[in-house]
């Protein structure tokens, strides 16, 4: 009986210490899976709502890249990754990180589309030839090349887009009708010298050009041949003048002048008697007795009798020669 008693005592003891153990264990491998589950939850996801390409339109020419980009909103976007692509591969080729580069001349569309959701940005690409205004080497002590073309329309000094009226009015470093609310390349600033971005010439030329110097036009003055040429014709009975410069560098290449007049208002002054083009540089504020020099820049003037660097009110319409950058 004794036996009997020891034995179920024993197996009760050991009854208890098995439920003890399996509560144990139990309540450790809770924490330890709860710890699981917390390890795996994620963030949540934070979608794009808008991009915006870097450039929407852009000029470059035959073998050179543009680098394009998007800023996207929220910046904390989860998914960044932007899918880039060209509507026409023999024209521009672009990198999977946007980097556009272009192979024949052209327009076609770059376009950015965001992995994670339809939202198509696109940049129209204007492919021009490298030697848009074809360079002359006059063998100039420079080494600088010229344009055989004119950057060809009226403009006024540090304006990129052409236009029909010439005023103070309408100029867009003018605040005011008569010139005294010149706000860029003024008094304030003292800035006497076009900036790239305000260079038709650069612009148009997909950077590969710009207006040339003062300097730049006086050393042609002092280095090459300059011949007047009578283009004068008749028209209906009546005499119409005409003319232009041949400029003959020490090498025996040319480049020409013509007497193209300039732009007041909404008309042609003094064509045929006339030929001024656009320099860089304003007016020397040291050295012009001027109310506001800032109002002149420099410019190239020829007549069929004359031909030297002289000045003009920056509103009128004038054409560029320009000159070329090498790379």
């Amino acid at each position: 009986m004794k036996m009997g008693r020891y034995i179920n005592c024993f197996l009760y003891r050991l009854n208890q210490l098995i439920i003890i153990v399996s509560t144990i264990y139990l309540f450790s491998c809770g924490d330890s899976d709860n710890e699981e589950v917390e390890s795996i939850v994620e963030e949540p996801k934070v979608a794009i709502s808008y991009i915006e390409i870097s450039k929407s339109s852009a000029k470059i020419a035959v073998g050179d890249t543009l680098h394009l980009s998007c800023n996207i909103t929220p910046v904390n976007a989860t998914d960044k990754n932007i899918h880039w692509t060209s509507s026409n591969e023999e024209l521009a080729e672009v990198s999977s990180d946007g980097v556009v580069t272009a192979k024949a001349i052209g327009d076609c569309e770059i376009t950015a589309t965001p992995s994670s959701i339809y939202m198509p940005q696109t940049c129209k690409l204007h492919i021009i030839d490298e030697d848009l205004f074809e360079a002359v080497d006059l063998g100039l002590p420079s080494g600088i090349k010229w344009g055989r073309k004119d950057v060809n329309s009226y403009y006024a000094w540090g304006e990129i887009e052409s236009k029909n009226i010439f005023y103070w009015e309408r100029y867009k470093w003018n605040r005011d009708g008569n010139g005294n609310g010149i706000w860029k390349y003024c008094s304030n600033d003292g800035m006497l010298e076009m900036e790239m971005e305000d260079d038709v010439a650069y612009i148009w030329g997909a950077h590969r050009w710009r207006t040339p110097t003062k300097e730049e036009y006086q050393e042609l003055i002092d280095n090459c041949d300059w011949t007047y040429e009578d283009l004068s014709y008749r028209y209906y009975g009546q005499k119409v003048k005409y003319g232009q410069y041949k400029v003959t560098g020490p090498n025996g290449n040319c480049i020409y002048f013509g007497l193209i007049g300039e732009y007041y208002s909404n008309y042609n002054k003094r064509r045929g008697e006339i030929g001024i083009y656009w320099t860089r540089n304003i007016t020397d504020p040291y050295t012009l007795d001027f109310d506001d020099p800032y109002k002149f820049a420099f410019c190239l003037c020829v007549t069929d009798n004359s031909y030297s660097v002289s000045y003009s009110s920056r509103f009128m319409g004038h054409f560029i020669k320009p000159v070329r950058i090498e790379k």
